[in-house]
């Protein structure tokens, strides 16, 4: 099994607010090399960055936002292969989009752990949601 892992896009909902410059074709295109050669691809946490705006806190009228700047990416990240974990710039995603904390299984004798690791983090605090 081929897994791919990737997070840290912190995709935003303008393009004056995302300092990375996220483009979603070039999303798309790095989605289609990735479907080619993985059986499973695990986002890994602050794929969205919904805590910006003019109040501390994560928001869901920012996630919405994101999800309308990037409806086809999206798209797809919601389909298999993916399974999204979320992180400490994503959280309210678990409760919105059903993202994970974590992701453990057992493959051809591995046993995997996927988190975020913001957990580890001393200065954050982890909350619950």
């Amino acid at each position: 099994m081929r897994i791919a892992t990737f997070g840290d896009l912190h995709l935003c909902p303008s393009l004056s607010s995302d300092r990375f410059g996220n483009d979603e074709e070039q999303l798309l295109r790095f989605d289609d090399h990735l479907r080619e050669v993985h059986d499973r691809i695990v986002l890994m946490g602050d794929v969205f960055q919904t805590d910006y705006g003019a109040y501390p806190g994560p928001r869901p009228e920012i996630l919405e936002r994101i999800m309308a700047r990037y409806p086809r990416i999206i798209r797809c990240w919601r389909e298999g292969p993916y399974q999204i974990i979320f992180g400490n710039h994503d959280r309210i995603t678990h409760k919105l989009l059903g993202t994970l904390k974590q992701i453990q299984m057992k493959k051809d004798g591995w046993r995997l752990w996927f988190i975020h690791g913001h957990q580890f983090d001393p200065f954050i605090r982890e909350k619950k949601f």
